[in-house]
């Protein structure tokens, strides 16, 4: 029969957990088991204390080189993952990595476990092809996850996984935790077509829409937009100006507690041309949005 611990028992433990071995606790506790004394102290929020402890040889033989305060080597940290990932896939900045670097620092996140960094993207359902093209990149075997936002009632699909050295990579251009308000491009990526394709992919908007002018009548204008921290807006406006060769547009707004910068018209048709003609890596929807435009001006 279960008897529930009193007042003296847990006193008892209290002042003694922590420095008391297996065999002195089970001789205190004489009416209960090891399992239930490492239970009530677990549920206490208890643990052990013994700066005299040193594992035997033996225990020691069967002890991880992580339990004995060794840092493990890459192979050996690769050897022990369940599933694949390849964590040099940054290493080499071609134009995929560099695009997937772009599209992470606007739909992605890393944030860390336990000291662990996960790095995390989630993606609407509709784009899980897209998805799965960034898993296919960084060769990862992990599960898509799928979770329905409560508010919202979105369902989106995601893919984790933690890996210290892709997380210290790409932490060099500029993707780093909590970086909703902060994130700036580093690295030299930032004067890269391919950067910005991907963070107008993962984050802004391109497209046509219709204007009412005075006479009744309605003019179709094609704009592009991204949306990011006020230090994207102003990196993304110095590098069309660079790129295009002239002034764009000075401001840039707040936007659902992040900044915006849009462009039109004809220097909106240049950015378009700049970042999606003759890509190889893009997010379908958009980049038929994009050619479309690119049609419809091209003159």
């Amino acid at each position: 029969m279960r008897q529930f611990w009193n007042k003296l028992e847990l006193d008892l433990l209290k002042s003694n957990y922590s420095t008391h071995g297996k065999s002195e606790l089970i001789e205190l506790f004489p009416n209960r088991t090891y399992q239930a004394i490492q239970r009530m102290a677990s549920y206490l929020g208890m643990k052990r204390v013994r700066d005299d402890f040193e594992p035997t040889p033996e225990a020691r033989a069967k002890m991880s080189k992580s339990h004995l305060g060794i840092k493990l080597s890459e192979a050996h940290r690769a050897a022990l993952r369940r599933h694949t990932l390849n964590e040099k896939a940054f290493d080499i900045l071609t134009e995929h990595a560099i695009y997937w670097i772009g599209f992470l620092m606007a739909d992605g996140n890393v944030s860390y476990k336990k000291g662990i960094p996960i790095i995390a993207l989630h993606l609407n359902v509709a784009d899980l092809p897209h998805l799965l093209k960034f898993r296919e990149f960084v060769g990862s075997s992990h599960a898509v996850g799928n979770y329905i936002n409560k508010l919202s009632g979105n369902t989106s699909c995601t893919i984790s996984f933690s890996s210290e050295r892709l997380s210290n990579v790409l932490g060099k251009y500029g993707f780093v935790p909590r970086k909703c308000f902060t994130a700036q491009v580093k690295g030299g990526v930032e004067y890269s077509k391919h950067l910005w394709r991907g963070l107008i992919d993962g984050d802004g908007s391109l497209g046509v829409y219709e204007r009412k002018c005075l006479k009744g009548t309605v003019r179709r204008v094609p704009y592009i937009n991204i949306t990011g921290s006020s230090n994207v807006c102003s990196q993304f406006k110095t590098f069309l100006e660079k790129e295009i060769g002239e002034p764009m547009p000075p401001r840039f707004f707040f936007y659902r507690n992040s900044y915006a910068y849009m462009l039109s018209d004809r220097r909106a048709v240049k950015a378009v041309k700049l970042l999606y003609r003759g890509c190889t890596i893009a997010l379908n929807r958009k980049l038929r949005k994009a050619l479309d435009m690119i049609d419809e001006y091209e003159d």
